[in-house]
């Protein structure tokens, strides 16, 4: 299992109630699928930039490039990524708390079948920003 932890949290949540959601639903959260789109990209200051404000008071720039740089150089490009579960939650992080908890099953060229978990939190402004991301 290869992990990339960008923001250590306490605790890891409960995952016993998963939502599983129709792939359309997932419109709603435009906002994962960009995210996403940008870390296959390699555009990682960008990604970082647009990530919650909770996120980047916890990890400096610099130093989550040369995270996402260690952990993704030897997966290869992106083949495919399906969404096989959500939940949305409360009291994860930050002030707001409000959460959604992705998790992909996707195929890389170089080592194949991986998990991803991204996690968004809602800021004030109403709008849904990265606050972790982990390969399982």
């Amino acid at each position: 299992m290869t992990w990339l932890r960008l923001l250590s949290f306490d605790f890891l949540p409960q995952f016993s109630e998963w939502i599983v959601l129709e792939k359309d639903t997932m419109n709603d959260h435009i906002e994962a699928q960009t995210w996403l789109k940008k870390l296959d990209d390699a555009e990682y200051e960008s990604c970082w930039h647009s990530a919650a404000e909770y996120f980047r008071n916890g990890v400096a720039l610099v130093e989550f490039v040369d995270k996402v740089k260690i952990s993704r150089g030897g997966l290869g490009q992106i083949q495919s990524r399906e969404l096989n579960k959500s939940q949305e939650t409360e009291g994860l992080v930050g002030p707001s708390g409000k959460c959604l908890i992705c998790e992909y099953k996707s195929v890389f060229s170089e080592v194949g079948e991986i998990g991803e978990r991204l996690t968004l939190q809602q800021e004030d402004d109403g709008q849904w920003r990265a606050v972790g991301y982990y390969l399982i």
